[in-house]
């Protein structure tokens, strides 16, 4: 039995080579929760109408954009009363994002980890669109835009997937 300082050394070294750290789902631009600042002005959210704008390849832009930033230490200023007051009338997110995050995962098979977590994230692509027939449609109009990524914990990069 590995001691326990061993056997967390294993654990963080798997979290690093760990590349679905967080499995999104991307559902935008006209459902309910937002992870990110989408607003032009960053004392306030996004309106009806900014939102009802944006087409949902511009949202998962915006959302590489705000990786970007992120990857490269650029934070973006922010006011957090002033989007809070903003919201308080009514909310208009630009997106979904649905995680799920394993560090259990050994890192003897990061290529096979690799490759198990990609096929999850379209599996799950495609149940949420056999399952609610509703999104389905959406997107099939254009609506909206259900895409899958990943997240590698060693460099910070989100790949979206199909």
């Amino acid at each position: 039995m590995k001691s326990k300082p061993e056997m967390s050394r294993s654990v963080s070294v798997g979290r690093r080579r760990f590349l679905c750290a967080a499995a999104g789902v991307c559902a935008v631009p006209r459902l309910a929760f937002s992870l990110m600042q989408l607003a032009p002005d960053m004392s306030r959210s996004l309106t009806k109408e900014e939102r009802d704008s944006m087409t949902p390849s511009q949202v998962i832009d915006e959302l590489k954009k705000g990786n970007e930033r992120f990857r490269s230490a650029k934070m973006a200023p922010r006011d957090y009363l002033g989007e809070k007051r903003s919201s308080a009338a009514g909310q208009y997110p630009g997106a979904v994002v649905l995680g799920c995050l394993d560090s259990r995962v050994s890192s003897k098979n990061s290529t096979y980890v690799d490759a198990v977590a990609r096929t999850n994230v379209l599996l799950g692509l495609a149940e949420i669109r056999r399952r609610s027939p509703i999104l389905d449609e959406m997107e099939k109009k254009g609506a909206i835009k259900i895409a899958g990524a990943m997240y590698d914990l060693t460099n910070g990069v989100v790949e979206f997937l199909g």
